[in-house]
């Protein structure tokens, strides 16, 4: 990949993380909660930019993590801001979808530095965590009317749960 390529999608990149900043609105909670991905898609955009600088295909992992986290955040922004069941529901299925690549990202990754017996490991407690949030869905997509948004919150702390893992993983 060229200079200029590279410095065009980091400069992308860039503008999405500054979208999302931009449209971070809502209770404290909901705006916390956008601000966490913030921070942490600064972070992956700074480590992209030095893999770029640094070349070769770890500039395309670094590149390919930091779009799956902006989708990530940008579903997230989508579930926060949902206000129907329906849009709340398919907001949060999205960003399971996009949990799943960057899962399989990080397995990719692991298998490449370890040699892949370590890779399972690296990612079990994540997936693990991810199905509990699918659980969680599950729970907010049948509950009564009148529950549903105390459920959605549940939901969003199983997302928490995973966001905070994934940091550390």
């Amino acid at each position: 990949m060229t200079e200029a390529t590279a410095e065009a999608r980091l400069t992308v990149a860039k503008s999405r993380i500054d979208d999302l900043e931009a449209d971070a609105r809502g209770s404290l909670d909901e705006k916390s909660r956008i601000d966490r991905h913030v921070e942490a898609l600064r972070k992956a955009h700074a480590s992209a930019r030095v893999a770029a600088q640094a070349a070769g295909s770890r500039f395309e992992d670094t590149l390919e993590e930091l779009g799956t986290r902006l989708r990530i955040a940008e579903h997230r922004r989508a579930a926060e801001v949902a206000r129907t069941r329906d849009d709340f529901v398919r907001s949060v299925e999205e960003e399971l979808h996009a949990w799943d690549s960057y899962l399989e990202q990080l397995q990719r990754r692991a298998v490449a530095q370890t040699g892949g017996g370590r890779a399972e490991v690296s990612t079990s407690e994540l997936r693990s965590r991810r199905n509990e949030v699918a659980r969680r869905l599950g729970d907010a997509r049948t509950a009564p009317d009148g529950v549903w948004r105390e459920r959605r919150e549940r939901v969003f702390e199983a997302l928490d749960e995973l966001d905070h893992a994934a940091g550390t993983a």
